[in-house]
């Protein structure tokens, strides 16, 4: 999936605005301008303030398509509750159908997000392309290392700073990669990067991609990251010129 599904950021907005609209509305109840965020802040209770913060994770687990939402949306449902049940009962600010109609519609918007088919990749980290750095199409040697055994597999056909695109024109070397496989790689002839990195992928030859696995890499040192980083660059500027 290249794109993050649309729900996660639509989620994010409401949750925001959701945070951003308690403030809002204390100030809007005590003649507070925007300048008296200290007055405004006086007033809050620990339970707007806890709403505000399961906001804000909300807000951030959104953004990233990441399943502690599982967690951290029934929290906001359970903090939302006690604090619209205090303002309910001690509230003299609101009518008691605005508080309920809002609970009600914050339990249904929120249960709607969790339950929806649209936003099953979140358990599916594999899918998340939208993070995968852009690749380049960058030509460097690359072998793996098997029982400290040196086994060359030509040249990468794209590369970044996140993994790589390996072509594999054996067929005896195809099989013996298996998606989600951990294995060690050399990348470049002097001095080469070395890493462990996970098959993320393998396929067959479609459009410009030939046969060949796509890795991850998992544990580059800064000095590899910065070695990945100029050869990058070298290549933008070549393109470049």
């Amino acid at each position: 999936m290249k794109i993050k599904p649309l729900i996660f950021n639509i989620y994010a907005a409401l949750f925001l605005i959701i945070a951003c609209s308690i403030p809002v509305q204390i100030g809007m109840l005590y003649n507070h301008g925007i300048t008296e965020l200290n007055a405004i802040f006086n007033k809050m209770t620990i339970f707007n303030i806890l709403v505000i913060a399961t906001c804000a994770y909300n807000f951030y687990y959104c953004m990233k398509a990441s399943d502690n939402v599982k967690w951290s949306f029934p929290l906001s449902i359970g903090v939302v509750c006690l604090n619209n049940s205090i303002v309910l009962v001690y509230g003299n600010d609101f009518e008691s159908y605005s508080v309920i109609l809002s609970t009600i519609m914050f339990i249904s918007t929120t249960a709607y997000f969790l339950l929806s088919h649209e936003t099953d990749v979140m358990n599916h980290p594999e899918n998340h392309w939208w993070r995968v750095p852009e690749r380049k199409n960058i030509h460097q040697h690359i072998a793996t290392k098997i029982n400290d055994e040196v086994q060359d597999l030509g040249m990468t056909h794209d590369l970044s700073v996140g993994g790589a695109f390996i072509p594999v024109k054996l067929e005896d070397q195809y099989h013996m990669f298996k998606s989600g496989e951990i294995i060690e790689i050399l990348i470049g002839d002097e001095n080469p990067i070395q890493c462990k990195a996970k098959i993320v992928r393998k396929v067959s030859a479609r459009g410009q991609y030939p046969d060949g696995i796509g890795v991850q890499f998992m544990d580059l040192s800064l000095t590899d990251k910065i070695k990945l980083r100029q050869i990058l660059f070298a290549n933008r500027l070549a393109l470049a010129a």
